[in-house]
């Protein structure tokens, strides 16, 4: 089946899911009040007042920082309609109605409900405070449209459980996620997302924020035609790089300034701060929301930790030797998978494809890229590429072993694990191609030889765009464990040198 359609038969799939048209009683009321000429305020004061919690929230929000920005405190539906509006009130209350009415379906058991939610409150704060710094005439339509970005993953996940399924063991694998989910269902979730919100009757600013936030097919800097487009696109990224969900892409904070600054003349020193101020804010707005983020989050013990909380020291402390115990134990484990894998390896090309899925699937890196030998090219040939690599990239990359300066060379020559610590060091720069830094976009990486026979046949290239700090050692260590396992299974398919002239020489 093409891409067309598969893209044709799930679409269908869900037009005929009559639950989506019907998927809350007081929401539909909520729209068909607001889009009433004839409404007075009270009328849709009124429908929503039927909800209790819904009620007590929408007032909550009402009050916070990104609904009041006006004199008095706002106590009662009615004033809140009058003094925020009728759009205003109608998304804010579709936004809390679909957590609400969400939270209570079955959905695929894959999917990490509680990271999707926070995930999304952080982009509604980086969109809002985006919104606020570029001008954009509505922060509080940036707000709901950053809480609503990603309702096509919601959507995958709970009407058509099965193919969430599919996409996210594909995601685990190693593939892309976009390309998992053209692979599986013909299109992207901003699509889906769109035609269901579109069913909904959403405005057209939100149908394209949710629609195209991913900024498909437009190049860094050139503006989306829709403005809150781009807003919650870059709102995306920086929620990504603290709270980020599942199947989301973490880019650095340098790229991130690029496109700020490329799109809205947004400084360097903007971007930071507004990253500052993400933390703070994501945990009160989601606590206004009752969507819980409990203490064991790192990022808010971090910040119990540096506001000198009682206890946070301590907590921190905690919460750090366990992350420690749990990733030791995580790569025990992906070190015995791994090496069950390779005694089943079929020929060479799978071993080096069970390695690089291996280190991607495990989520200890973003970028995972495979480097063999040609014999008699005396080069070292890009092979396959894990993350947001093309392999028709990865296919370009090739490294003259003859050039000792060379840091691929040298590892090839030396036969040992290299950890770049900071890569923007001429001394480091100069050693490696400039294609593969730019493609990359880190600030660090490492390189494990992987040996057959004593002589180094391939390397794997490991790194994690959008940290802020160098690999550990400990990982490298692990990586270089994979490596020498990748390296034994190989000789099961390699010749060992000198072995046919031993055996001529028996023969004589």
């Amino acid at each position: 089946m093409s891409t067309s359609e598969k893209k044709r038969a799930y679409l269908r799939r869900l037009d005929e899911i009559e639950e989506i048209e019907t998927y809350s009683p007081i929401m539909i009321r909520i729209r068909e009040v607001a889009n009433d000429p004839d409404a007075s305020a009270a009328d849709l004061a009124n429908v929503v007042l039927h909800d209790h919690g819904l009620t007590t929230k929408v007032l909550r929000l009402a009050n916070s920082a990104y609904y009041a920005p006006y004199s008095g405190r706002i106590a009662t539906l009615t004033q809140a309609v009058v003094v925020m509006g009728f759009q205003a009130i109608k998304n804010l209350a579709l936004s809390v109605g679909l957590y609400d009415y969400f939270n209570t379906k079955e959905r695929s058991g894959r999917f990490d409900f509680k990271r999707f939610w926070v995930h999304s409150v952080a982009v509604a704060v980086c969109a809002h405070e985006m919104a606020q710094r570029v001008r954009y005439p509505s922060a509080e339509e940036a707000f709901v449209a950053g809480f609503l970005h990603d309702l096509g993953k919601l959507v995958i996940s709970h009407y058509t459980p099965d193919e969430f399924d599919a996409i996210d063991a594909k995601v685990e694998e190693g593939h892309p996620p976009l390309q998992a989910q053209l692979y599986r269902i013909g299109t992207y979730h901003t699509e889906v997302g769109e035609s269901v919100a579109r069913r909904w009757n959403f405005p057209p600013a939100l149908l394209a924020a949710m629609g195209h936030h991913h900024r498909d097919g437009l190049q860094e800097g050139e503006p989306s035609q829709e403005r809150l487009v781009d807003v919650v696109h870059l709102g995306d990224l920086l929620a990504n790089l603290l709270f980020p969900g599942q199947w989301s892409v973490r880019e650095s904070p340098d790229r991130i300034a690029r496109s700020a600054q490329s799109l809205f003349r947004l400084e360097r020193h903007e971007v930071d701060e507004m990253l500052d101020m993400v933390k703070d804010r994501v945990k009160r707005t989601a606590d206004e929301l009752s969507i819980p983020i409990f203490e064991s989050d790192l990022v808010f013990e971090e910040e119990q930790a540096e506001t000198g909380e009682p206890g946070g020291d301590l907590r921190l402390e905690y919460a750090k030797l366990q992350r420690n115990f749990m990733r030791q134990a995580r790569e025990m484990k992906l070190f015995g998978e791994l090496t069950r894998n390779l005694a089943q390896a079929s020929d060479a090309i799978e071993v080096l494809m069970l390695l690089g899925e291996t280190l991607y699937r495990s989520r200890l890196f973003n970028r995972v890229i495979l480097f063999d030998t040609h014999a008699g090219s005396n080069r070292l040939e890009g092979r396959f590429g894990y993350g947001i690599v093309t392999q028709s990239w990865v296919r370009k990359l090739s490294v003259p072993l003859s050039d000792r300066d060379n840091l691929f060379a040298q590892v090839v020559r030396e036969n040992r694990t290299v950890n770049v610590v900071d890569v923007t060091a001429k001394s480091w720069r100069s050693r490696v191609q400039r294609l593969l830094l730019d493609e990359l976009d880190v600030s660090w990486f490492a390189l494990a030889p992987i040996a057959v026979w004593g002589r180094v046949q391939a390397v794997v290239l490991f790194a994690n765009a959008g940290q802020n700090e160098p690999i550990s050692d400990d990982r490298v260590k692990t990586v270089h464990l994979c490596a020498q396992q990748a390296g034994l299974a190989l000789e099961r398919f390699v010749p060992k040198p000198g072995g046919e002239e031993r055996k001529r020489s028996r023969r004589r």
